[in-house]
C-alpha cells in the first residue's frame, strides 16, 4: 500500500466537473440541452417558424411600417378637456362657455333619455330608449344557467353629416 496525500488523487468520477459537453453524461446532456450559440448578426428571429432568417429589407417603394410597439390603427381618443378646446377654438369663446354649454347638453340628454323620449337632430344624430328584455344566460365560470333582468338602453344613431364624414 503507496502512502498518497488526499491532493495527489484525483477526485472519484461522480464527483468531478467536466469542462467539455462532450465529457457530461448522456443524462446530464439531455438536461442541459445542446451547447448555446449565438445567432450571426444579419440574421433576424422569426416568432412565426421559431427559426432563424434573413431580415425583410423593403423595396424603395414599399412604405415605412409604423415603429414597433405602436398600434397600426388611426384611432384617436378626444377626451372631455380635447373637445372644449377644440369647439372654443372653432367657435371662437371662451373654454369657461364651451365646457358649461357641453355640461348643459349632457344634463338635457340625461334627463330627456330618463324620460324615455327620443332626442334628434337631423343631419348630426339621434337618441332613443330602447328595452332589452328579460333573458335566460349561462355564467361562463360554472356553466349554470342565470336570468337576466330586463334593462332600458340607449341607442345612438349617427346622422348622414357623421356618416359621410367617417366615410371620407
Amino acid at each position: 500500500m503507496s502512502l498518497h496525500s488526499a491532493s495527489d488523487r484525483p477526485p472519484p468520477a461522480h464527483c468531478r466537473t467536466p469542462s467539455e459537453p462532450s465529457q457530461r453524461s448522456p443524462r446530464a446532456l439531455r438536461r442541459a440541452g445542446p451547447p448555446r450559440r449565438d445567432p450571426p448578426d444579419f440574421l433576424t428571429w422569426s416568432p412565426l417558424s421559431h427559426t432563424w432568417g434573413e431580415p425583410h429589407r423593403p423595396s424603395a417603394d414599399e412604405p415605412e411600417p409604423p415603429p414597433r410597439g405602436e398600434d397600426t390603427h388611426k384611432e384617436t381618443f378626444v377626451n372631455r378637456k380635447e373637445l372644449v378646446t377644440a369647439v372654443a377654438e372653432n367657435a371662437d369663446l371662451e373654454q369657461k362657455t364651451v365646457d358649461a354649454v357641453l355640461r348643459s347638453l349632457q344634463t338635457t340628454l340625461e334627463a330627456a333619455v330618463a324620460k324615455g323620449d327620443k332626442v334628434s337632430v337631423p343631419g348630426f344624430f339621434a337618441l332613443s330608449v330602447g328595452k332589452r328584455a328579460a333573458r335566460e344566460g349561462r355564467n361562463p365560470a360554472t356553466g349554470e344557467t342565470i336570468q337576466i333582468a330586463a334593462a332600458n338602453t340607449v341607442k345612438f344613431t349617427a346622422g348622414s353629416s357623421l356618416k359621410d364624414a367617417a366615410n371620407k
